[in-house]
């Protein structure tokens, strides 16, 4: 008896991600596309009108001017708490995949790979079973080996802390340099530090993080 494919919306508002996604699930006979989004909007718009048994979506979508990361991720656990989700994300910091998982997500895929695991990780999410790209499961790995070689959890200065917070509750680089009598030059260096640090590329995952570490009171 031949069983039936499972039904996966992808969202991502990257178009070569999207056709990447598209060229690797066609090959896995299990797994259908069955729609995709390329905003947050519009993951909700697919989730509301397509059967889904997989959620696959980028974690921060950040030219689309809506909330991305873990508040889509929290919003589409409130609508569809028995909903898989696997996370496709470039962030290799161990600490925000930790978050990830802590929040409900299943599978945690290395985006900036060739995403071969991907049709792993849907199964297994479908399962109830977490999975996590080779390249971060060595990295958390590390983190729990005593005297493993790799690097602790990256932490933060108090005043690059104080400097990505105050950006993220809506300071301007100015206002921030203002309020801790430093210029706006050491501002900016120190929010590149610490987005650095933490391996983000963009605001909205830089602030997304500050977030989910609960800096915001």
């Amino acid at each position: 008896m031949e069983t039936q494919a499972l039904n996966v919306v992808v969202a991502d508002d990257h178009p070569v991600v999207l056709a990447g996604v598209r060229a690797i699930l066609k090959n896995a006979s299990q797994l259908h596309v069955a729609a995709e989004a390329h905003s947050v909007r519009e993951t909700y718009a697919r989730l509301a009108d397509t059967a889904c048994d997989v959620l696959v979506t980028d974690y921060s979508m950040p030219d689309t001017g809506e909330a991305d990361g873990l508040s889509l991720i929290g919003e589409v656990r409130r609508r569809y708490p028995l909903l898989p989700i696997v996370v496709l994300t470039m962030m290799g910091n161990p600490g925000m995949i930790q978050i990830l998982l802590a929040h409900g997500v299943l599978a945690v895929v290395d985006k900036s790979s060739s995403m071969d695991e991907l049709p792993t990780a849907i199964l297994s999410a479908s399962r109830r079973r977490r999975f996590i790209s080779a390249t971060f499961r060595h990295k958390l790995a590390m983190l729990h080996t005593p005297g493993g070689d790799a690097s602790p959890p990256p932490r933060l200065s108090p005043r690059e802390t104080e400097v990505v917070r105050m950006l993220a509750l809506g300071a301007t680089p100015t206002e921030v340099a203002d309020r801790l009598g430093s210029g706006s030059k050491t501002v900016s260096k120190q929010k590149k530090d610490a987005m650095r640090k933490l391996g983000v590329t963009t605001d909205a995952a830089l602030f997304e993080y500050v977030r989910a570490q609960g800096w915001l009171g």
